[in-house]
């Protein structure tokens, strides 16, 4: 799981930092016709070379809801959610932030804050070593904690500060993704599908929803404003690793994990 989350940073950092130079040099237009191209390609790759799917007997509804009985599963769905609504909410509004007073960063340069991605392709195969030694929840929480302090970070206007604080967000957001996964899939005893359907689902709608709600803040209160949020919804990732995340209902069990 977690070389399948370095893919997916990897996916990211190349997307982000191809896109300045493009755009700067071309066109946005131009920037989506070249991400348009790549992921047809990669969409043709995949159909082509991975091996067909196992048919797997149908499952209902009742097959997600009854991973809500498990506060573990929920306090789960709402770290992922928490984690990358503050990951997200963070670098979208970041260009604007490295835009203006006192950066006045270009295109090309604000699209290189984003090789700091480079550090979550790392952070998440650690991470799943990590978490086999400390524990899921041990790991989840370490990544709350270094992600909260480098958005706390970018508070200081200074471009070093920019670069440590995106780096330290990356590497604790995947860290704690990587781990959180690894977490869904120990405890959820039946229907382990679902339920990494399910984080995912929380994941993805906290990712929408953090590229979207931070703007109001940004706009009325400034970087002040956005990091309020961010560094909110991270504590609250952390509070649900601590209260919910602890309440396992089924039995497994991790005996280096805090608080289990």
């Amino acid at each position: 799981m977690g070389v399948y989350v370095s893919a997916n940073v990897a996916g990211g950092l190349v997307g982000r930092v191809i896109s300045g130079p493009i755009s700067e040099t071309y066109s946005w237009q131009t920037v989506f016709g070249v991400i348009a191209v790549c992921s047809s390609v990669i969409a043709f790759l995949v159909l082509k070379l991975l091996p067909p799917s196992r048919h797997q007997s149908k499952r209902s509804e009742q097959s997600f809801l009854l991973h809500f009985r498990n506060p573990a599963l929920v306090g789960a769905f709402l770290i992922g959610f928490s984690q990358f609504f503050a990951f997200i909410g963070f670098f979208t509004y970041i260009p604007f932030y490295a835009s203006g007073a006192p950066f006045h960063l270009s295109i090309t340069q604000i699209s290189l804050l984003y090789a700091t991605y480079s550090f979550g392709i790392f952070s998440a195969p650690f991470a799943g070593f990590l978490s086999d030694i400390i524990g899921r929840r041990s790991t989840m929480a370490l990544g709350h904690l270094i992600g909260g302090v480098g958005i706390l970070i970018t508070l200081y206007s200074s471009v070093p500060a920019l670069i440590v604080g995106s780096s330290l967000l990356t590497l604790g957001n995947f860290a704690s993704q990587s781990a959180t996964t690894a977490f869904v899939t120990d405890i959820a005893e039946e229907s382990r599908g679902a339920a990494t359907s399910l984080y995912l689902f929380f994941f993805y709608v906290g990712g929408s929803l953090g590229a979207w709600i931070p703007g109001i803040l940004w706009k009325v209160f400034g970087w002040h404003g956005l990091v309020s949020l961010t560094v909110g919804t991270i504590v609250l990732a952390l509070l649900s690793n601590l209260i919910l995340a602890s309440r396992n209902r089924g039995k497994f069990h991790f005996q280096n994990d805090f608080g289990t």
